[in-house]
């Protein structure tokens, strides 16, 4: 089992060092431009657009978006948000070619399937540095949820910090957004599939 795991994810580096550039962390603020919270997101277009979590920025006057290298990005406005999918998708000022997006899976993961799922953070209350977490898992189930629609379960613990991340298959595509977390008897972890 170990070694089918180690040559399916022969090329884990690079697709994390890859995937670790182009997630960000999007910190929303309030008009007084106090930080109210954060998540992840990344980069879908080299003009800077980003995909996170509606509910990531939801209430906020404005947000933020840190890159890995440490370039700050303003949100200019929302291209597009789905309220009932938890997805939105946020233009900023960075200049076309300056980014480098992340591929979207053009078909939708099936149980079994290996995930990789990465959340930037910022690591200390300045913000000034940045962080990152990369933990691999595989997709457990694919339900629809009344009201909610079609979701992604995956084994991968999501914690404070991953709504909006990326989660990828093997190739480095984006297969899923990760979104939330319901603990019952046993803990279940969510994401959005990417492809409709």
């Amino acid at each position: 089992m170990l070694a089918a795991t180690t040559t399916l994810w022969s090329s884990l580096a690079e697709i994390r060092k890859i995937a670790e550039s182009s997630t960000v962390v999007v910190v929303p603020y309030n008009e007084e431009g106090m930080i109210i919270g954060e998540g992840s997101g990344f980069f879908v277009s080299s003009s800077g657009d980003v995909v996170t979590n509606r509910h990531v920025i939801s209430g906020s006057f404005g947000a933020d978006i840190k890159a890995s290298d440490g370039r700050i990005f303003n949100v200019t406005y929302v291209i597009a948000e789905d309220k009932d999918g938890d997805l939105v998708k946020l233009a900023t000022n960075a200049s076309t070619g300056a980014v480098i997006p992340l591929k979207l899976a053009s078909a939708s993961p099936v149980v079994e399937d290996s995930v990789l799922v990465i959340a930037s953070y910022l690591d200390d209350e300045s913000s000034i540095g940045r962080g990152s977490t990369a933990l691999t898992g595989i997709v457990t189930a694919n339900r629809n949820i009344p009201g909610f629609g079609r979701i992604i379960e995956i084994s991968t613990e999501l914690e404070a910090g991953f709504s909006g991340s990326p989660v990828l298959n093997t190739k480095g595509q984006v297969t899923g957004v990760a979104t939330f977390t319901v603990t019952k008897r046993n803990t279940h972890n969510f994401a959005i599939p990417s492809a409709g």
